[in-house]
């Protein structure tokens, strides 16, 4: 659209008349003034072409025969200047012009043809028509630049969509830059190219979003996009029905939404690890209060079994089965007292530990109990350091590793190893296997 071109609807129009013949140049003038028009003229082609980049016309009424050259001539170089081609050029021409002379100023870029004589109403009249059609013109060029400036300009990315295939049919700049391409390989790719094309996101999953959308006007959805680079992430996707330039289409926008969503993923890490002490903290209170009344209840047993040995002789019939009772309450205090710990109303006995000797040590009481089918594999890490921990706990730990290690093995031969080693762990790893995220990252002793 030409830059001068008069977009303002209120006012008036420009037209210039050109015409060698003064009384008909007059009327011509007149008639359209006396409508509201701003009316400029003058007799020559040469004069015309002066005038024409100097008052930028909405329309120009040239005549056919020109004392300085062929109107139609003149309307051919109109429609070839830059400057002046949107112009509307009506030629006025005589009865005697004929059909193929006409053809030939349209051929020549004439927008139309007015015949003398002619009323001066139905001159009026079909200047007035002719701009309408320009008005029309001017409107939809309007809009188009209007739906290009926001299209262009929108901190969305947004895709023009065909509704029957799906295809991109036009992409603005934003949403080049949310999947790291050019234009024109959204408009070759497919919907596939640009989505995990896996169950929900596939390229039919897309259409039946693109479905609903055209029956209801819009539609939004979170979709896991695939950028040029073979990258996934998630897009937020507004679908919205709309046409443009006569067509029915849908209007994507894109909003790439991954911090977003990691951010939630991270919020709900959090409210699981929250859930999780809560858990642990409820779990230590139950197991202190039992470790508590438990460990008065050994108190009896283990007074009494003492005061029973220290009246029996050593020959008595019953003097083992008195020990034996006192050997497992004994046991027994042991596991409440690492209950009390647990719930923090005890205190474990912390110190310097060799873990390969307490494993050699546990391997050797559990060979006995194990099948016949099982076999107990030793792999203890040469020159591995101390580590601070409370040998029973450490006991419980390998036991259970080895008892339950055997269980899975089953009636079939099977080896069951324990291996030590020492390894350097990172936060993340460390935050991974647990809750704990303060461990500090650095060497730590492994048992497997």
């Amino acid at each position: 659209m030409h830059p001068t071109l008069n977009v303002n609807p209120d006012a008036p129009h420009r037209i210039l008349v050109v015409d060698d013949d003064e009384d008909l140049r007059f009327t011509s003038v007149r008639v359209l003034r006396k409508a509201g028009h701003e009316v400029a003229e003058c007799g020559t082609g040469g004069e015309a072409m002066d005038r024409l980049v100097e008052i930028q016309p909405d329309l120009v009424l040239l005549d056919v025969n020109l004392p300085d050259g062929d109107g139609r001539e003149f309307c051919e170089r109109i429609k070839g200047h830059p400057e002046l081609s949107d112009i509307l050029v009506v030629m006025l021409s005589s009865e005697r012009t004929s059909s193929s002379d006409q053809i030939e100023g349209l051929v020549k870029g004439a927008d139309g043809y007015l015949t003398r004589p002619i009323a001066n109403k139905e001159l009026e009249a079909r200047v007035e028509s002719y701009l309408r059609l320009r008005r029309a013109e001017v409107d939809r060029l309007l809009a188009e630049r209007s739906y290009r400036e926001i299209f262009d300009h929108s901190p969305d990315g947004i895709a023009v969509h065909d509704p029957n295939t799906g295809a991109i049919v036009d992409a603005n700049p934003q949403l080049c830059d949310v999947y790291k391409c050019n234009r024109e390989t959204l408009i070759a790719g497919s919907l596939a190219d640009f989505s995990e094309n896996a169950e929900p996101y596939t390229e039919q999953d897309f259409l039946k979003h693109m479905a609903r959308a055209l029956d209801k006007g819009t539609h939004q959805m979170e979709w896991r996009s695939r950028r040029a680079t073979g990258e996934l992430f998630w897009s937020e996707v507004r679908l919205s029905k709309a046409t443009i330039q006569g067509r029915t289409r849908i209007l994507a926008f894109v909003r790439d939404i991954s911090e977003r969503r990691d951010a939630e993923s991270e919020r709900h890490a959090l409210e699981q690890r929250i859930l999780q002490a809560q858990k642990m903290e409820s779990l230590a209170l139950l197991a202190g209060g039992i470790a508590h009344d438990f460990n008065n209840l050994l108190a009896g047993i283990l007074g009494n079994a003492s005061l029973a040995l220290t009246d029996l002789s050593p020959v008595s019939p019953v003097r083992e089965s008195v020990e034996a009772i006192e050997s497992s309450a004994l046991r027994a205090a042991e596991l409440a007292r690492q209950m009390l710990a647990y719930s923090g109303k005890g205190r474990f006995v912390v110190a310097d530990t060799d873990l390969n000797a307490v494993v050699e040590e546990m391997a050797h009481l559990l060979q006995a109990s194990l099948p016949k089918k099982v076999v107990l594999n030793l792999m203890p890490a040469d020159e591995l350091p101390l580590v601070s921990a409370d040998v029973t706990q450490i006991r419980q730990v390998i036991m259970n590793l080895i008892t339950n290690a055997a269980e899975a093995v089953g009636d079939r031969p099977g080896t069951v190893t324990v291996a030590t080693s020492r390894q350097h762990c990172e936060n993340s790893y460390l935050a991974a296997l647990w809750q704990d995220t303060d461990l500090p990252a650095g060497d730590y002793v492994a048992l497997e």
